[in-house]
């Protein structure tokens, strides 16, 4: 079933600081651009390698941070371990082997709460690699409903080139000094969903929209949801329809 899903802000931010076991550019995991990557220097296969994320707050002091979806973006992983740090030791909240995709959505089995998360590449799909990965987001579920929806956003890497597009009259985008803007439709939302995206729209807070395509993830966008917020409500169902402008943070 098509589906969207909206998440809260991504905890791993340009605030985050980060610990490689090995290579450079680890800040490339967060500048919204999967197709620049951090990567190992010098790995191959049974050679572990890792990196560390600190979730920090504006001021730079260390935050602990709600979490129940893991977006990893073009990694070219085969065997993934995902960890928190519970204050004394590194826990495991993720295992995945044999891996045959670039990008990743991991809904955890429960929320966790942390102020660090670690992850370990312990193969690669293609043997002896250098490990990588594009783009890290950790993120707290906000809307998973599986409402009729339609947007603006586009499903092609066109967008990622920064190119001004339209297809079919139905998929554009525009950009305004490099940043995008979407329109988003979304029919027969709930009285509680509704209000959940009113509040989105009251402090323009930052959100991570994926789109779910019969089931396989398209595109992450992490954006903000521009007031005002354009809704009607059928009397005979209480559903509503509502529109949403979005714009990249």
């Amino acid at each position: 079933m098509n589906a969207l899903k909206i998440y809260g802000k991504s905890w791993a931010d340009e605030w985050t600081t980060f610990l490689a076991s090995s290579g450079a550019n680890t800040h490339l995991l967060v500048d919204q651009d999967s197709d620049t990557v951090w990567e190992s220097d010098g790995s191959a296969d049974g050679v572990d390698e890792f990196v560390e994320l600190t979730f920090n707050n504006h001021f730079g002091t260390e935050a602990m941070r709600e979490i129940d979806r893991i977006i990893i973006l073009n990694t070219n992983a085969k065997d993934i371990l995902i960890e928190r740090w519970d204050g004394s030791a590194w826990v495991s909240v993720y295992t995945e082997s044999d891996i045959a995709r670039a990008d990743l959505h991991i809904d955890l089995a429960s929320s966790i709460e942390t102020e660090q998360l670690k992850i370990t590449i312990e193969g690669t799909q293609t043997p002896d690699e250098d490990k990588h990965i594009g783009e890290i987001k950790a993120c707290l579920s906000v809307f998973t409903g599986s409402q009729l929806w339609r947007s603006g956003l586009s499903v092609s890497p066109t967008q990622r080139a920064g190119d001004d597009y339209t297809v079919g009259g139905r998929l554009r985008f525009w950009r305004e000094w490099q940043r995008w803007g979407a329109k988003l439709s979304l029919e027969f939302v709930s009285q509680a969903d509704f209000e959940l995206l009113r509040g989105l729209t009251k402090t323009s807070a930052p959100v991570v929209i994926v789109p779910n395509y019969v089931g396989d993830p398209g595109e992450v966008y992490e954006c903000a949801i521009v007031l005002p917020l354009d809704w009607s409500r059928e009397v005979k169902t209480g559903l509503y329809s509502v529109d949403l402008e979005l714009k990249q943070i």
